[in-house]
């Protein structure tokens, strides 16, 4: 009787933990020549990290793992690949060229600028339809949709509660876009708890560069890029505004004023009253 075999891979005790959690537990994995394996479980399984372990890109680890009966415990993907093992990522790493664009969102208090235009829906200015359908019921938000917290009567209080929150999201798009940004090719992405699961670990490849416009933050939105219906979405003309200063950029001038943020006056800012008409640009997808 001839002894078999090893099998081609077979990991014991495998632990891992981000953070003080616990991605995977004692787990066991045998994988024998001839056999096709599935892994299959809910987000936060241990399902990715468990490929990764095999494929090198997580090397602090618990438990052991052979090929061919071997110890080994890959430090690198270039380890793993040498020794046989590949894995094909859901992830960028794969993706030789590729530019990852953010783009700020749009000075929304500034809506409140244009409560006397006409609505061409409910025949009376924007601001009347706001402050009627502000409390027409729980489908408008109430106090707490865009109806109720900002339009139901763009009070100084509601302008500024409103840019501040938009420039809270503004500040964390463009700092993590940064913060990725500056990520050196070959290395991996920081682990980020969200949702339930761990999500990072993506090696960024040559070519892929990730890049943040400001520009729709800085944009300043007339009352014709405003939508006459329903005096919310921007008309088609605010649309390709919008569509035009996030791919090309904006260069202030007269025509295209640009909003600037005085951190003394949130009101005023929301309300874009602080201008720049010349000498600042900010670029686009298309410019960097």
């Amino acid at each position: 009787m001839t002894e078999e075999a090893a099998p081609p891979l077979e990991l014991r005790g495998i632990s891992k933990s981000f953070g003080g959690v616990a991605a995977l537990r004692d787990v066991d994995f045998v994988l024998r020549r001839g056999e096709i394996h599935g892994l299959v479980g809910e987000n936060g399984a241990g399902k990715s990290t468990l490929m990764k372990i095999i494929a090198g890109l997580h090397a602090d680890y618990d438990g052991r793992m052979t090929i061919d009966g071997r110890p080994v415990h890959f430090r690198s993907p270039r380890e793993a690949l040498a020794a046989g093992i590949g894995m094909v990522h859901q992830e960028l790493s794969v993706v030789p060229d590729l530019t990852v664009a953010a783009a700020s969102m749009v000075r929304v208090s500034q809506l409140c600028n244009h409560g006397a235009k006409w609505s061409c829906s409910w025949f009376a200015p924007c601001q009347w339809g706001w402050s009627a359908v502000a409390y027409a019921g729980w489908i408008f938000g109430r106090d707490n949709g865009i109806c109720g917290s900002l339009t139901a009567d763009c009070s100084d209080q509601r302008v500024a509660d409103a840019y501040e929150m938009s420039k809270k999201y503004r500040d964390i798009i463009m700092r993590v876009t940064a913060e990725y940004a500056s990520i050196p090719v070959g290395a991996a992405s920081p682990w980020v708890y969200i949702g339930g699961q761990w999500v990072g670990g993506a090696v960024k490849a040559p070519g892929v560069k990730l890049v943040y416009s400001d520009a729709t933050w800085r944009y300043q939105f007339e009352s014709s890029e405003l939508n006459c219906c329903d005096c919310f979405h921007p008309s088609p003309s605010g649309q390709n505004a919008g569509a035009r200063v996030t791919f090309n950029g904006l260069n202030c001038s007269t025509s295209d004023q640009c909003c600037l943020d005085a951190w003394w006056d949130p009101v005023g800012s929301g309300r874009c009253q602080y201008i720049s008409t010349g000498g600042r640009s900010f670029p686009g997808f298309f410019q960097q």
